[in-house]
């Protein structure tokens, strides 16, 4: 099934009102969109956005974990402690141990593909290599940093959108069980669904809920209970803008950062412990760049603060056309 909103045909829809004409084409299995105007001529995989005013130096910083640690750490940005591992070298838990709990992940995969968490001992961490070494050949295996995952949107230099994806959790009135606020969280997400486009809110039930759970347990006032792990939005996951809530001293390491790079349009995800407190080693981690982020995240936070960056980018695809 095509995916309307997927990030490429999002920019279609702009496009073709700016009279860009869009023809689907196919090339050693595939796919790709061809958009024409006059002598103007942009093609890209339908899979991600190619962007024309991305450099290729970025977009390996953004496919290799490895090297976007390395660079950086060269510019004093706080890392996870890391091993790289391959599938001809070994690591056993001794070496690893005292950074435990763990989290194991291919070297050039998003999305959470071949990634797992919470690894505590020896054949959980030789479980989750082997399952990394399927998607890479290269493995990273790290120190797991408990924060929340920001993700930091920079056009031009400055950061124009910093969202917050939030693990799907309930929060306690001392009244309710774990059942009743799983059941409101559900009927808030059905009205949200009712206003939003481009994203939709699955039904926190089923597999979605990963967590242990005794539904008949009465949730203590403003407590917080996590009830899944993805911070993805079809895991579950919920999003917000926090753009005014984080302190600035991130604000300045995500920009200082893209413009060492000079990149005109680029994502930085950092993990944080508390967006409130300024940054220091212990609280926050760089995570990953991202040069394709899925467009259609923008238009799903839940406090209503859309950031509309699709006429944003395709500003920036068209002025560099026509350069």
């Amino acid at each position: 099934m095509v995916d309307p909103y997927k990030s490429i045909h999002l920019i279609a829809r702009e496009l073709e009102a700016r009279g860009f004409n869009a023809k689907p084409l196919s090339k050693d299995g595939k796919k790709y969109l061809e958009f024409t105007k006059g002598d103007i001529r942009w093609r890209s995989r339908t899979a991600y956005v190619d962007y024309p005013f991305v450099m290729q130096s970025l977009k390996l910083l953004s496919t290799h974990k490895d090297r976007a640690y390395d660079y950086v750490a060269e510019h004093g940005v706080a890392i996870a402690k890391t091993i790289t591992v391959t599938s001809s070298s070994q690591i056993v838990w001794e070496d690893v141990s005292t950074i435990s709990p763990l989290i194991v992940k291919p070297v050039d995969r998003g999305g959470s593909k071949g990634l797992t968490r919470n690894v505590t001992s020896n054949d959980e961490l030789q479980t989750a290599i082997q399952n990394a070494l399927t998607f890479s050949s290269q493995v990273l295996v790290q120190q797991q940093f408990e924060g929340q995952e920001l993700r930091f949107t920079c056009i031009n230099g400055r950061v124009q959108s910093a969202v917050l994806r939030s693990p799907a959790s309930i929060k306690g009135d001392g009244k309710r069980s774990v059942e009743q606020l799983l059941k409101a969280e559900n009927e808030a997400r059905t009205k949200l669904n009712a206003l939003l486009e481009y994203i939709q809110y699955p039904m926190l039930e089923g597999n979605l809920i990963t967590r242990p759970l005794n539904l008949h347990d009465i949730v203590q006032q403003e407590l917080v209970v996590q009830v899944a792990e993805s911070t993805m939005i079809s895991g579950g996951a919920s999003v917000f803008d926090v753009l005014s809530d984080v302190d600035q001293s991130y604000l300045d390491i995500v920009e200082n950062l893209v413009r060492s790079l000079d990149a005109q349009f680029l994502v930085v995800d950092i993990l944080i412990a508390d967006i409130t407190k300024p940054a220091n080693n212990e609280n926050y981690i760089f995570l990953e760049f991202n040069t394709a982020p899925a467009l259609k995240l923008y238009y799903g936070v839940r406090d209503g603060e859309q950031f509309d960056i699709v006429p944003l980018v395709t500003d920036m695809i068209v002025q560099r056309l026509q350069a």
